[in-house]
């Protein structure tokens, strides 16, 4: 398809502060950037909110190294369409339908111009970070996974190096990042307990892990089924998580958390365990290429909660479900037609 041209403006969420309420949020009209070399810009028609959304506009990522320049905007996760190619972009082409996180490596922000910035109508973002949707995988669910996909894969075969046979429990599974890790492990033959409440375990056990533990109910620290477990994934941010990580895992085993701090950032501090830290993601098209197709197949299956419109009271609204922590998969923001 021939070169395309954007509208010279785009409607994007903005915090002009960072605060625990969303009272200093606002929808904004600020210029489109125009492609530079190996860039795109995409027509977003949905994006995703997940928990760092939260934990950035709060503030509470001010020390971390990342960039937080005011004023800031918001969202990383989006599914569109292609509506302008930069020199050099060879993969994509106009028309095309893409998804994305906007991400750097392990933080929000790289060598890229544009941070955040999917709860927009466009985004102008790399070329190599934004990957083809496939056929048979809808735009809601392709906004939806990759974040909390690539954050799964990741921490369960790049850090945790987690093979068939191995044994993992995944605190907080019915959250999105959970859900997924679940079924990845699953399909690679690894042994999956979970945690879930009697308000979610349904949904939980449809995804087919081997155990399932009541939080609610009893303390897994305690559970002797899990002593000598190979690794402890925390996608929830357990309290006193790694400590009690510690009565179940083996000599040598692995604890990774991706909303507590509780064991650190050096994953090689608490020898003789081969892993134990915090993780956060870095942007991976090839493992968003991978879930992709996993989930176009039905192999992998990812729920959207709640859809919300793209009005001041709608993102309002959509955080408001997010802090809420009752979601039973995504929560999505609606920009733009299908």
């Amino acid at each position: 398809m021939a070169a395309a041209s954007s509208p010279a403006s785009t409607r994007v969420v903005q915090f002009s502060e960072f605060a625990d309420t969303t009272a200093n949020l606002s929808i904004e009209s600020v210029p489109v950037r125009a492609p530079e070399a190996g860039e795109v810009v995409v027509a977003i028609t949905y994006a995703a909110i997940n928990p760092v959304d939260s934990m950035v506009a709060k503030g509470y990522l001010k020390a971390a190294g990342w960039a937080m320049d005011l004023p800031f905007h918001s969202g990383y996760d989006f599914a569109g369409t292609v509506e302008q190619v930069g020199e050099g972009v060879s993969d994509l082409a106009v028309g095309d339908k893409v998804c994305a996180v906007n991400w750097g490596d392990r933080k929000h922000d790289d060598d890229a111009k544009t941070v955040g910035s999917a709860f927009a109508d466009r985004i102008t973002l790399p070329a190599r970070k934004v990957s083809k949707v496939p056929a048979g995988l809808d735009l809601k669910t392709a906004a939806a996974f990759p974040l909390v996909a690539t954050t799964a894969h990741q921490a369960l075969f790049r850090e945790l190096k987690l093979s068939a046979g191995d044994h993992v429990l995944i605190l907080g599974g019915a959250g999105a990042v959970g859900t997924v890790a679940i079924q990845l492990a699953k399909l690679r033959g690894i042994k999956v307990t979970t945690t879930a409440s009697p308000r979610t375990s349904a949904a939980v056990a449809a995804l087919g892990p081997d155990a399932i533990v009541d939080y609610t109910a009893a303390d897994w620290s305690e559970d002797e089924a899990l002593r000598g477990v190979d690794a402890v994934f925390d996608a929830i941010g357990e309290r006193d998580g790694f400590a009690r990580a510690k009565k179940v895992l083996k000599a040598d085993g692995g604890f990774l958390s991706i909303s507590s701090h509780d064991a650190g950032f050096d994953p090689s501090a608490h020898a003789p365990l081969r892993y134990a830290a915090f993780m956060a993601l870095s942007n991976d098209k090839a493992v968003q290429d991978e879930v992709a197709a996993l989930l176009a197949a039905g192999s992998v299956k990812l729920a959207v909660d709640e859809v919300f419109d793209f009005t001041l009271e709608g993102v309002r609204a959509m955080f408001a479900k997010q802090d809420s922590g009752k979601s039973i998969g995504k929560n999505l923001l609606r920009v733009g037609s299908e």
